[in-house]
């Protein structure tokens, strides 16, 4: 039985990597929400290597999601168009000295 366990949470960890190497979305919280699976398995099967595995996989998932969000949001702001304002700018109707 515990063969089947880390056999469909390699499988999940490998489908969230893909995922999350395309950058999207589902990849990260797949990868981040398995390791607590991996936790309990390696609790329950005493082998307490996977601790520090799950506990290393959590951390970059969880760091990859909060750079990669920060850079999407950066992307964002810089995709804005300018701000018009009564200054200056497109569609100024004032006085262009002619």
């Amino acid at each position: 039985m515990t063969e089947w366990w880390s056999w469909i949470l390699t499988a999940a960890g490998i489908a969230g990597l893909l995922l999350a190497g395309s950058k999207r979305k589902v990849g990260w919280l797949l990868g981040f929400c398995i390791q607590p699976v991996w936790l309990i398995f390696a609790i329950v099967t005493e082998q307490y290597g996977f601790i520090l595995s799950a506990v290393a996989y959590g951390s970059v998932y969880a760091r990859n999601w909060i750079r990669w969000r920060r850079e999407e949001r950066q992307a964002v702001r810089l995709r804005r168009p300018p701000a018009i304002g009564p200054t200056g700018g497109a569609g100024d109707s004032g006085a262009s000295g002619r």
